[in-house]
């Protein structure tokens, strides 16, 4: 072959070289574009609503327990709205979230009746306030992992998106205000001796 066909012949490899590479390239932006707009989506329709919620309840009141006997702005519970959001939401959440929010929904309502039956009824077999107390306890444990594991999800969504890291003062003060909650079984105890309504 002489020079000039092996310079057509570089001409149309190069030609398909760079083809290849410009739709190869073009592919990768595309997947990268379409794996931020869906971490965004996320992020807005989930995470964000999630973080405005918890800012709505004073801290006094972040717990399962707390959220369950807060009002909302439409006199329904706290924990009501926030359930809502998490089941209507639920395919914007991170892996972790989905079991952890179907095993509370399961224990939630329980543990809330259970508490009302020890303190007011007067049932020969209603629940102990100890047994009562241990139903909270666990629904406040899986509240408190959401809550975290949500708060972690949204700071590295932020993160990855470049976004101001909302989640991250939120999460340092609700792990701050687990370590001040008083024993819910003291809580029973005292509105028990009491009288009054359980606060």
């Amino acid at each position: 072959m002489d020079a000039g066909a092996w310079i057509s012949l570089a001409g149309i490899v190069v030609s398909f070289a760079s083809v290849f590479v410009s739709n190869w390239l073009g592919r990768k932006a595309a997947v990268a574009e379409m794996s931020n707009n869906q971490k965004l989506k996320r992020y807005q329709e989930f995470y964000i609503p999630f973080i405005k919620q918890l800012y709505n309840v004073k801290p006094e009141y972040w717990s399962f327990y707390g959220f369950r006997s807060n009002t909302a702005r439409d006199g329904s519970s706290s924990y009501s709205e926030l359930s809502d959001l998490m089941f209507d939401k639920m395919e914007y959440m991170g892996p972790k979230l989905p079991p952890l929010v179907v095993e509370l929904e399961m224990k939630a309502e329980h543990a809330y009746s259970d508490v009302n039956l020890a303190l007011y009824s007067k049932f020969v077999n209603a629940p102990s306030l100890e047994k009562a107390a241990s139903e909270v306890d666990e629904a406040n444990y899986l509240f408190d992992e959401i809550v975290k594991n949500a708060l972690r999800e949204a700071s590295q969504l932020a993160d990855s998106l470049s976004l101001e890291p909302i989640a991250e003062p939120l999460l340092s003060s609700y792990e701050e205000s687990i370590g001040h909650r008083t024993r819910f079984l003291l809580k029973l105890q005292k509105a028990q001796e009491s009288g009054e309504p359980l606060k």
